[in-house]
């Protein structure tokens, strides 16, 4: 995921307030609208303390999250994005994470 994919505190809160979505699947949940520009999709990872008590494990999930949307294909429109992984997304293995991520994109297309 490159660097403009990713989406700013002020974008996050941007989308926090607005008018949104929630969907929930196994590995995570996500809070997505619609971009008003027309800028590309842009992703953000929360991980809190509650999900992960170290910081180096919520690190590794925002890693992996990062890593499965890299390799799945964008939705259609465009979208901000925010996840909110689950406990499990460190260690279920990295096929089943691509698998949840893309049918959780193309359900948005």
């Amino acid at each position: 995921m490159t660097q403009k994919s990713r989406m700013t505190r002020a974008d996050i809160e941007r989308v926090l307030k607005s008018k949104t979505r929630r969907v929930r699947t196994a590995l995570f949940s996500a809070i997505f609208c619609p971009s008003v520009d027309g800028a590309p999709t842009q992703y953000a990872t929360v991980v809190s303390k509650k999900i992960a008590r170290h910081a180096v494990d919520r690190n590794r999930i925002k890693r992996r999250m990062r890593a499965a949307l890299q390799h799945v294909s964008p939705p259609v429109h465009s979208y901000f994005i925010v996840l909110y992984p689950l406990k499990t997304v460190a260690t279920v293995p990295h096929d089943v994470l691509m698998n949840e991520v893309q049918s959780f994109l193309q359900t948005l297309s």
